[in-house]
């Protein structure tokens, strides 16, 4: 036991860690909070740069929440290799900026009772083939006549 001033600080964890999909498709994630000593703050969450081919949506924790199901959506074109997706978190702490990333994990379920968030290395994301173009209402007017 030790006894110090309160430091209000989070850590992020974002999951699932590994994810196979077509190209251009929207794929739920959840993000996990794990707020320490009192810090009750929004934090916003975003992609890092490495990540810019990605699209994120609902990336905002409200204040007090301890969770957020958001969306990532995945570049058109199929890869050969498996993107590495990083995650960051900001919030405004004692009146200064503070950058978290986010920890790729696994949420786990033990006894069908208590759920674990088990870290993984890194986030991948395998773009598996291209997605489906959404058809317009002109295309398939002109495609019946």
């Amino acid at each position: 036991m030790h006894v110090r001033p309160p430091r209000p600080d989070f850590e992020l964890r974002v999951a699932p860690s590994s994810i196979n999909v077509r190209g251009n498709t929207h794929v739920p994630l959840t993000v996990f909070v794990l707020r320490k000593d009192g810090f009750n703050g929004e934090i916003e969450l975003g992609l890092h740069d490495s990540s810019r081919s990605f699209g994120l949506s609902g990336a905002r924790i409200p204040a007090g929440q301890d969770k957020v199901r958001l969306t990532l959506t995945t570049p058109a074109s199929p890869r050969a290799e498996a993107y590495s997706v990083n995650f960051i978190g900001r919030a405004t702490i004692g009146g200064k900026q503070v950058v978290r990333e986010a920890v790729p994990a696994e949420d786990m379920m033990q006894a069908f009772a208590y759920r674990h968030l088990v870290p993984a290395k890194e986030m991948k994301v395998q773009v598996i083939g291209r997605g489906m173009i959404p058809k317009t209402a002109f295309s398939l007017r002109t495609k019946h006549r």
